[in-house]
C-alpha cells in the first residue's frame, strides 16, 4: 500500500506532484498520476473532482497572492468560527478540521497560480523581445549599471552597446570588437561578448529569475535558491541557483556549448519528444548540436573562460583554423586562409583582444610557417 491510497480530496489538492500533472507542467508527473490513475479506479472519481478544483481556479483571473498576514487572519477567523460551533459529534470535529485544511490548500494553489503566471508571463515577453528587431537607440545604460571598454585601435567603428527599453524590459546589444558588463537587478554580474545580445527584466518577479541570451555571455549568478536563475537561448536552456558559467549560444549551425566554472548547472534542449537534460558538475563543458539534437561532454580547463571577460584568452593546443575564426567573430571581420590547409597548426599561449585584429593575428602566425598580409587581411606561405 503507498502513501497515495490514503488520499482524500485535500491531499490532492496539497500534493505538488498532482498540481504539476493537472497543469501539464511536469512530463514526469504526468506519467507517474496516468499510471496511478488506470490502477486505482476507486479513486478517479475523487481525482476528477480536485482535477476541476484546480483547473477552474486556473481559469480565473490572475490576483495578486495573499499575503502571510491574510493567509494568517483567515486561518484565524476559521479557528474561531470552528471554536464557536457545537462540538457534540466527533464527526463534525474532523470535517471541520478536513475543511479547514481543505481551505488552507486553496489559498496555496491560488499563490502558486499566481507565481506561475508571473513567471509564464515573463518568459513570453523575453521571447517576443527576443525575435523582434530592436529599434535604432543611443548608446548607453539606464542609471546603476556599469560597463567596461578597452581601448582598442584599427577597429572598424561600432557603438559599443544599444540598449533599449520595453515594457520593463532591457535589450542590450554589444557591438563588434567590444565586451561589457552589466549588473541585474539581484546583484547577478554578467560580461557579454562581441555582437551578443541579452534580454533582462527591469527587476525580476518574486518566483524565478530569467534572461535570454544570444551570443556569448560570462554569468557570475547571485545564490537565492528559492528564485532559481534561468538562461534561455534559442537551442537551450540552463537553470543555477547560484554559480559561475560561460555559454556560448549562437544561431549558427556549429554547437552551442555552455561551461561551468563553478558550483553546478542543469542543462536542457530539444523539444518534450528528444527532450535532452543533463546536470554539469565544476569543470565540464557540454557541448549540443540543434541540428542533430546531439550532445557531449568533456573535462576541461576553465581558466580560458575566466580570463576572457578581462580581455584576453590563455589557448592550449588549439588549432589555428579554429583561433581565426573565433578572431572574426569577436572584430566582425574576414580573414582569407587562401586556401592554405592549417588543419595541422596549433597555437599555445596568450591571445589580447584588447589589441586591433591585425596586431593579434600577427602575434599570432609567429612562429608558424604562415605570414599576416595586413592590406590584404589575407594569410599567406611564408
Amino acid at each position: 500500500m503507498d502513501k497515495y491510497d490514503q488520499y482524500e480530496l485535500d491531499d490532492f489538492l496539497n500534493d505538488e506532484s498532482f498540481r504539476f500533472w493537472v497543469m501539464g507542467w511536469d512530463k514526469a508527473a504526468e506519467a507517474h498520476w496516468d499510471a496511478w490513475a488506470d490502477s486505482h479506479p476507486e479513486k478517479r472519481t475523487m481525482m476528477n473532482r480536485a482535477r476541476n478544483i484546480l483547473l477552474s481556479l486556473e481559469a480565473l483571473p490572475a490576483v495578486a497572492p495573499l499575503t502571510d498576514e491574510e493567509v494568517e487572519e483567515i486561518g484565524r477567523n476559521t479557528r474561531q468560527w470552528l471554536a464557536a460551533q457545537p462540538q457534540q459529534q466527533p464527526v463534525k470535529k474532523l470535517v471541520h478540521q478536513r475543511w479547514f485544511r481543505l481551505a488552507a490548500a486553496l489559498i496555496l494553489i491560488c499563490s502558486l497560480l499566481f507565481l506561475y503566471r508571473s513567471e509564464t508571463g515573463d518568459r513570453e515577453k523575453l521571447f517576443d523581445l527576443a525575435a523582434a528587431e530592436i529599434p535604432p537607440s543611443e548608446t548607453g545604460l539606464p542609471a546603476g549599471q556599469t560597463a567596461g571598454r578597452a581601448a582598442r585601435k584599427q577597429v572598424p567603428a561600432s557603438p559599443e552597446r544599444k540598449v533599449h527599453n520595453k515594457d520593463g524590459f532591457t535589450t542590450l546589444v554589444i557591438g563588434a570588437a567590444q565586451r561589457s558588463a552589466v549588473t541585474l537587478s539581484d546583484g547577478t554580474r554578467v560580461w557579454l561578448n562581441s555582437g551578443s545580445k541579452l534580454i533582462y527584466p527591469v527587476r525580476f518577479s518574486a518566483g524565478s529569475r530569467e534572461v535570454y541570451l544570444e551570443g556569448d555571455a560570462y554569468f557570475d549568478v547571485a545564490h537565492n535558491p528559492a528564485r532559481p536563475f534561468r538562461v534561455h537561448a534559442k537551442n537551450m536552456n540552463i537553470q543555477v541557483l547560484g554559480t559561475e558559467f560561460y555559454v556560448s549560444a549562437n544561431s549558427s549551425a556549429r554547437p552551442n556549448y555552455a561551461v561551468l566554472v563553478r558550483g553546478s548547472i542543469a542543462f536542457s534542449a530539444g523539444s518534450w519528444l528528444n527532450r535532452i537534460e543533463q546536470r554539469l558538475t565544476s569543470g565540464q563543458q557540454i557541448d549540443y548540436n540543434p541540428e542533430t539534437s546531439k550532445f557531449s561532454v568533456t573535462e576541461v580547463g576553465t581558466a580560458e573562460f575566466e580570463s576572457w571577460k578581462n580581455g584576453f584568452v590563455n589557448l592550449k593546443s588549439e588549432s589555428l583554423a579554429d583561433i581565426i575564426r573565433r578572431i572574426e567573430k569577436y572584430y566582425n571581420l574576414s580573414i582569407s586562409t587562401n586556401g592554405l590547409d592549417l588543419s595541422g597548426e596549433t597555437f599555445s599561449g596568450r591571445l589580447d583582444f584588447q589589441n586591433s585584429a591585425d596586431d593579434v593575428v600577427r602575434f599570432l602566425c609567429e612562429g608558424t610557417p604562415y605570414t599576416y598580409n595586413e592590406a590584404e587581411r589575407r594569410l599567406e606561405r611564408r
